[in-house]
């Protein structure tokens, strides 16, 4: 499963990399646009190689206050989403593009999307926050055995004139360059060539991230976070073992799949309602955990149950155990279109609407978020685990035990792809089986 790669982060390199535009040193955005050139070369080095010391020391608290915020984030977002279908989505993802745009934010729209995502209500400590764990995160991600990649980036139209402030925590937190364009005239040359980043970035799991429809003449700035993991399962599948068996689709239909089996010693946690197994990757700093209600048809009440401390609850209570593993294997991938409803409905409406405040990030435009657009896509099977992600913010102006436990997933279950010190989730979605 794990292929080695070869991505990184450096703003400096990807500004070289810079679509025929450079960056504006003082917000003022005069340097003359071009088109972008296209993409298909290595993103810069610098942050494939981070040693111990480029990373800055979060203690643990810190960094599970941090995990808490993502995930509580997340479970919020994984209640509006439609239960009965299959899908996947990155509440690490949606949180960073999300909390790069709170940088810009001032007012009721700050104190908005601070409650919505868990965040600071102040640009300093969310650009500090999210800088020191993405560091970490990608410093994790190093680790043999497991890859993490984490890439922003911000299109900016060449007539805003971005606040110096929010330059700066862009560059300096967030490592997203800014990119010069122009929305006006070459809207389609600027989707494509941001959609060709983006695949790059993901190792082609999330192509097209952006549609003709989602750029007008009044786009003025396109903010993007892009991820992808690839991690090995520290106790693989012996694909012989691999065969073919029943899985009850949404709780009741039949349906033969490729069921994948193994009996190994894993974190174990059950009780009443549901079971669930922790399953590690190698290098120890990323996990899988498996939920499977124990009523077949029961997911989507034990969805709608869930809170922001059932990773902790699972991770902290469950206990070395050997058990027997049917899972199947699956590939999962998810347009979600309906991102923009779930995100007013957490109540974030303002951000979306003629009132928001924006002032932080440009000086010479109301702006507003016209949409959120987040594609991801997983894929597991007897090696591990590869998924990834984009989100794009598109603004416009204003307008050990001794019995062997059982873990058949033989039905719809829930899963998180978790970073194990902070226990942020990573990647979270639902297999029914359709």
């Amino acid at each position: 499963m794990f292929k080695p790669f070869k991505f990184a982060l450096c703003a400096a390199l990807l500004a070289s990399l810079a679509l025929g535009c450079s960056d504006s040193d003082n917000g003022d955005n005069e340097t003359e646009e071009q088109t972008p050139q296209p993409s298909g070369v290595e993103v810069d080095m610098t942050e494939s190689a981070l040693t111990a010391a480029d990373v800055p020391s979060v203690d643990s608290n810190t960094a599970a206050e941090w995990g808490r915020g993502v995930t509580h984030f997340g479970i919020d977002f994984m209640h509006k989403v439609e239960k009965s279908t299959n899908y996947v989505f990155s509440p690490f993802s949606l949180h960073t593009a999300l909390s790069m745009t709170a940088c810009g934010a001032s007012g009721d729209t700050l104190t908005a999307m601070s409650k919505a995502l868990y965040i600071a209500d102040n640009a300093n400590d969310i650009a500090k926050d999210n800088g020191a764990m993405r560091l970490n995160l990608r410093f994790d991600g190093q680790t043999e055995g497991s890859q993490f990649v984490i890439a922003n980036r911000l299109w900016v139209d060449r007539t805003l004139q971005i606040v110096p402030d929010f330059k700066s925590h862009m560059d300096n937190e967030f490592k997203a360059p800014l990119q010069i364009v122009d929305f006006v005239n070459h809207a389609s040359q600027v989707i494509g060539h941001v959609n060709d980043w983006v695949r790059n970035i993901t190792n082609n799991m999330i192509k097209d991230l952006l549609l003709s429809s989602d750029v007008n003449i009044d786009t003025r700035l396109i903010l993007i976070n892009a991820i992808y993991f690839d991690g090995e399962w520290v106790n693989k599948f012996n694909k012989e073992r691999t065969v073919k068996g029943e899985f009850l689709a949404k709780g009741t239909n039949k349906k033969e799949m490729d069921m994948m089996n193994n009996t190994v010693s894993v974190n174990y946690y059950e009780d009443a309602d549901y079971k669930a197994i922790v399953m590690p990757y190698k290098g120890d700093k990323f996990s899988m955990v498996f939920m499977l209600p124990n009523e077949n048809d029961k997911l989507a009440s034990f969805i709608t149950g869930m809170d922001e401390k059932v990773i902790e609850h699972i991770t902290g209570d469950a206990k070395e155990q050997e058990v027997a593993i049917t899972l199947p294997k699956f590939t999962i991938e998810s347009n979600m279109s309906k991102t923009t409803d779930y995100l007013k409905s957490l109540g974030m409406e303002i951000a979306f609407s003629g009132n928001a405040d924006f002032s932080q990030m440009a000086s010479n435009e109301k702006l507003h978020i016209s949409r959120v657009i987040h594609k991801a896509k997983i894929e597991v099977d007897e090696e591990g685990t590869r998924a990834a992600a984009a989100t794009a913010v598109v603004m416009d102006k204003e307008g050990k035990a001794q019995d062997v436990k059982v873990f058949n997933a033989d039905h719809p279950f829930a899963f998180a792809l978790i970073h194990n010190s902070s226990k942020a989730i990573l990647f979270a979605g639902q297999y029914t089986g359709e």
